[in-house]
């Protein structure tokens, strides 16, 4: 369950930021005003100049503004990796699907796939090695007959149990999430380093999975083999789908000497505590700043009400 750790903390992580720095945003410009307002009736003066800046409010409201800047920025980041990978995954799946085999229960039995997985199988006709989960809300799994071809039963097992694995944690949702996150929080790199420890982690979850069923890991260690000896796969990786084509060798390294995959880099946990602690320190300056502001206005509260 590593792969739900690392999502969990990366959730976690974007939340917390993101209060920081809402936080930081709305604290200078309102907590000055509200200071200078000691009376109920001037409410309707607090919000004719809510945002007119006065010489002492300048600074909140050019790092407030400097804030709404690089969120809009990293909204439109992850905007643009929502539309990108919804419009790659959409343009790939009507592509394949046009080659699905009409199949039945016992012609996959046959070939090795359980009958819980067959239901939720599309097997495309390609010379092509594809195998992947796709779908947002009711994921199925794609694999083509060049994946299969020279697999035995058991092998053709575990590489569809790793898939089936996928269906159920939706994977595939869980992924888009994930690049949507690393996108939008370009600015934080721990972000991105949570991002690359889940699409490892949920890679070696889907692998103890197809181990704990087949009791053996010689079986999927095959099927990745002989896999890896055919045409290269498709790169899946920007796609909100799951290949697993860049951790193939964090999977092996697992798989055949049970080495855990790397944690974050020191310079990411540097830079992104770094980050952290200039937006906390601006907050507290910005509202320093707003509330000298506040005193300016009560030294000159006779013009205009502001």
């Amino acid at each position: 369950m590593r792969a739900r750790k690392h999502f969990h903390r990366l959730l976690a992580t974007v939340l917390l930021t993101t209060v920081l720095l809402g936080v930081a945003l709305l604290s200078p410009v309102l907590l000055g005003r509200l200071l200078s307002r000691d009376q109920a009736g001037e409410q309707g003066a607090l919000l004719t100049c809510l945002f007119i800046p006065t010489p002492a409010d300048w600074p909140s409201h050019i790092l407030s503004y400097t804030l709404v800047a690089v969120l809009g920025l990293g909204a439109i980041c992850g905007l643009h990796s929502l539309v990108r990978q919804w419009y790659r995954t959409r343009r790939l799946t009507q592509a394949l699907l046009k080659f699905v085999m009409p199949t039945n229960g016992n012609s996959l039995t046959r070939r090795g796939v359980p009958d819980y997985i067959a239901e939720r199988l599309d097997l495309v006709d390609m010379e092509s090695p594809v195998a992947f989960c796709y779908g947002w809300m009711r994921p199925r799994i794609c694999v083509s007959t060049g994946a299969l071809a020279g697999l035995h039963k058991r092998e053709v097992a575990a590489l569809l149990l790793h898939e089936y694995h996928h269906l159920l944690r939706r994977d595939p949702l869980k992924t888009a999430v994930s690049r949507i996150l690393a996108a939008a929080f370009l600015f934080l790199p721990i972000v991105q380093a949570l991002h690359d420890q889940y699409m490892v982690a949920k890679e070696i979850d889907a692998d103890e999975y197809a181990l704990h069923v087949q009791g053996s890991e010689q079986p999927l260690l095959a099927a990745l083999y002989k896999l890896l000896l055919k045409q290269p796969m498709h790169k899946l990786s920007e796609l909100a789908v799951v290949g697993a084509a860049d951790s193939i060798a964090q999977r092996l390294d697992y798989l055949l000497e049970g080495q855990q995959p790397a944690g974050p880099r020191v310079a990411s946990l540097f830079v992104s505590s770094s980050v952290l602690a200039a937006i906390t320190a601006l907050m507290a300056f910005t509202t320093w700043t707003s509330s000298m502001g506040a005193l300016w206005h009560q030294a000159h509260s006779g013009l205009g009400g502001c």
